[in-house]
């Protein structure tokens, strides 16, 4: 897979013209939502998010604090602009369906993510959850704030280790707090725990177009599922709203994982005095 992007000055351009894009629709033709182009929808919309991730991917451990607010400011810009653009098209709960098959044709042509059966199938989990809960499909633009980047202490603590930084790290990007319930998940299953472990040395080799690719193959699969179905069934539903609103504004059910993995990478980077390998 590859995501491409351009240098930290053109993201910061292109963040620029997002929020004058975002101030297009905001003021166009409701009639566009009676006659929703999908292809078009989609196409954009992933091109926007892949674009962030790229942004992510190519910056360099060295220069991650001169480069972050440059990071930060593209991506709050393109999640403003892809709800504005999913709310200007009507898309909802009930003709959800249609935009996913239109995602599972484009997404790999164009943001080199596969959407199969499965991972489909843990998008529409997570609309469906969202509106359980009473919360937005699509939160409103408004809504959405500059991504918060977990910052780790700098001396490791006694029971250190990478699997422990991962989760951290993972519990925090995901809003779930407290690390407990995803350590016991994380244990609870061993192939998850390898590829933990196998994101730990990726992480260590500093290939982050591989780190990409594996944290989409373990979000893309049952994990996600799997953790709303099992463990946030016996926690407290102010920890399951919050986990939920944090995949809501990340646009999950729209483009898959893309804005969720440029983030990690970004903790990563951030945090990675705390790796041994560092």
């Amino acid at each position: 897979m590859i995501y491409g992007t351009n240098c930290s000055e053109d993201l910061s351009r292109r963040a620029f013209l997002l929020s004058g894009t975002a101030a297009i629709l905001a003021n166009s033709n409701a009639a566009y939502a009676q006659d929703v182009d999908f292809s078009g929808v989609v196409a954009e919309t992933l091109d926007e998010a892949a674009s962030v991730l790229g942004f992510a991917i190519n910056i360099e451990v060295a220069a991650i604090d001169a480069e972050l607010p440059n990071f930060v400011a593209a991506d709050y810009f393109s999640r403003r602009s892809t709800f504005l653009r999913l709310r200007n098209a009507g898309i909802n709960l009930e003709n959800y369906d249609a935009y996913a098959s239109e995602l599972s044709e484009l997404g790999p042509s164009i943001a080199q993510t596969e959407f199969d059966q499965e991972a489909l199938g843990t998008l529409r989990l997570v609309a469906e959850q969202l509106v359980d809960e009473g919360l937005e499909l699509l939160p409103e633009p408004e809504s959405v704030e500059p991504i918060s980047v977990p910052s780790l202490p700098p001396e490791p603590e006694d029971d250190d280790n990478n699997l422990k930084v991962i989760i951290d790290i993972l519990a925090e990007g995901f809003g779930i707090g407290n690390s407990s319930l995803l350590v016991s998940f994380v244990e609870d299953r061993p192939e998850l725990r390898d590829a933990f472990t196998s994101l730990a040395q990726l992480i260590s080799n500093q290939d982050w177009q591989a780190v990409a690719e594996l944290l989409e193959i373990i979000l893309s699969g049952s994990v996600i599922r799997d953790f709303v179905n099992s463990v946030l069934i016996g926690a407290s539903r102010r920890t399951k709203r919050r986990f939920l609103h944090a995949l809501a504004l990340r646009a999950i059910p729209f483009v898959g994982w893309l804005y969720t993995i440029a983030s990690l990478i970004i903790a990563f980077k951030s945090n990675y005095h705390r790796f041994s390998i560092a």
